[in-house]
Parts: structure tokens; sequence; C-alpha cells
């Protein structure tokens, strides 16, 4: 191959991937914000949703719903030990879990193979870290199928009627959290 033809392939290539960047770059950007915002519901009886049940499992195999936790607020993430931003935002629910232990229930969702993620490999995670939040596991995929998660980590709340209060999509800040949780119990 002449030297010239070489010069056009590289040229195409280089703009191809310039291409596929600008495609992906606000894709990406929008989803692994180091502090996404919750977004929230709008504060109305008419307009609030009700959040889906749903089933897991807990780390000893029983199945849960998240009807279980009615009647309190709840912290639903959606998480893999094999996610950097997923990873990033633990310490953060770690310290949330702390501060708001006996008034919000955190309901933290592996979600296995959506993640190439396995039981063994988040529960070492989760151990290797010390984190004492409450490990659940979406083995079906029912979970992030009814709740449309496509993008980790995911952080839902839900206000004690059952309602969703709010939704995060990327790494949700301990500040962020927090101010809805106050909003919630005040």
């Amino acid at each position: 191959m002449n030297s010239k033809k070489k010069v056009i392939l590289a040229a195409v290539a280089f703009v191809l991937v310039l291409g596929i960047g600008a495609i992906l770059y606000p894709y990406l950007s929008d989803h692994f914000q180091l502090t996404s915002p919750l977004t929230q519901q709008e504060d109305t009886t008419e307009t609030r949703t009700p959040a889906p049940n749903i089933s897991f499992e807990d780390s000893n195999g029983n199945i849960v719903q998240l009807d279980d936790f009615k009647g309190k607020i709840i912290v639903m993430n959606f998480w893999s030990s094999q996610c950097n931003p997923c990873k990033m935002e633990m310490p953060d629910m770690q310290k949330a879990y702390e501060a708001y232990q006996g008034e919000v229930e955190f309901v933290m969702i592996n979600v296995l193979d959506a993640m190439y993620d396995t039981k063994e490999t988040a529960n070492a995670y989760i151990a290797e870290n010390n984190y004492t939040f409450p490990v659940y596991f979406d083995t079906q995929f029912n979970a992030i199928q009814t709740y449309g998660v496509n993008s980790f980590p995911t952080t839902y709340v839900i206000d004690q009627e059952g309602n969703l209060y709010g939704r995060a999509i990327g790494v949700l800040s301990y500040e962020a959290l927090t101010d809805a949780l106050d909003d919630l119990l005040a």
C-alpha cells in the first residue's frame, strides 16, 4: 500500500473516531457526573407516582418485596462492584446510612450480571470496605426492568406513602441525598 492511501485511511479513521466521540459525549457526560442532581417529582397529591413494587433477594437468599418497607422513607440504589461510579458513591451512601439509621431504609440492590457482577464479588467488596448497609440482589432483573434502570448507579428516593420522591442517575452526592431526606423528614 502506498503512503498516499495510508494517509487517507488514517484521516478517515481519525474522522470516524471524532464523530463517534461527538455522538457519545453528551450521553456519557450526562450519566457519569460526579454529583448527580436528585430530580424530584412535583409536590402535589395528584402527580405523585406510586413506586412500583419489586422483589429481590437478601444476602441469605430470602425474597424481599419493596412494599415490605412501606411506611418508611426508602433510598433504593442500583449498583455493582464492577462499576467505578458506584464505588465513588458508596462512602457517601454509608455515611448517609449511618446518619439516618432507624429513620430511613436503605435498599442497596446489586444488579449482578447486568454489570458482570456476582454475589461473591459484591459481598467481598462490601466486606472489604466495611459497609454496613443492607445489600440485596436483583437475581431476575425484574427490579432494573421495572424501574427502567440502564445506567449505574441509579438512586430512587421513595416517601413514607410509597410514592417516588426523586431519582438520580449517576453519582449522587451526600449533600443532595441528605437534602432530600431532611425535606421528607421535616
